[in-house]
């Protein structure tokens, strides 16, 4: 076998195992979402979908057994994820009625701008809001100023990940059988790796001296 047909076949061996990976974890995500009785289980069962992303980047190797960690994660973040998910939900809703009102009722276009752009980026704060959990050991309300602070300092993988978004979403309307089978996971993957990209930039360029004195 030549180097270039090994080559090949480890290649498609990796991507065998790693969309294993993601049905697992879809599967996990499934049970512990119900678990949870859906409306508990929805933001820890996602959190614990990221963190077998981070140690993934970490470890440059893809686990076989997830199920242990998955449960750990899900009991440990069980609280605080929620409170996290639901005051997120919670500004978003907020934000979202005032845009109606500002656009039926007010008929102020100024305003309806205004709100629209600050829903936006209340929405990107709150794509960096778990990946900063994971990251940080904060009180439970500094993570949403710390998500604030990455929005700002990281462009690049905001919109990145903004991008990553969309091609998923666009993956998954060409081929419907992966919102059976790895939906969830396919979402939080460009979440995770843009996330984490841009806290380690941060983190960098935090350490780095000061070379003006």
């Amino acid at each position: 076998m030549d180097k270039k047909t090994n080559g090949m076949v480890k290649v498609t061996y990796s991507l065998g195992e790693f969309l294993i990976a993601l049905i697992k974890l879809q599967l996990l995500w499934f049970f512990y979402t119900c678990k949870g009785g859906i409306i508990f289980g929805l933001f820890p069962a996602t959190v614990s979908v990221m963190k077998a992303f981070f140690d993934l980047f970490e470890t440059k190797e893809i686990p076989t057994h997830f199920a242990d960690t998955f449960r750990q994660q899900y009991q440990k973040n069980f609280k605080q994820s929620n409170l996290l998910g639901y005051v997120e939900l919670l500004l978003l809703g907020i934000l979202w009625i005032d845009i109606r009102v500002a656009g039926q009722l007010l008929k102020n276009q100024g305003i309806h701008i205004a709100l629209l752009i600050l829903f936006i980026f209340t929405l990107l704060v709150g794509l960096f809001l778990f990946p900063a959990f994971l990251r940080y050991n904060l009180k439970t309300f500094h993570y949403f100023k710390q998500a604030f602070f990455i929005v700002i300092s990281s462009f690049i993988e905001t919109l990145a990940m903004v991008i990553g978004i969309a091609f998923i979403t666009a993956l998954t309307t060409f081929f419907p059988v992966l919102m059976l089978v790895a939906l969830i996971p396919l979402f939080v993957l460009p979440v995770s790796w843009f996330s984490l990209q841009a806290m380690r930039k941060i983190e960098k360029n935090n350490l780095q001296p000061d070379e003006s004195n």
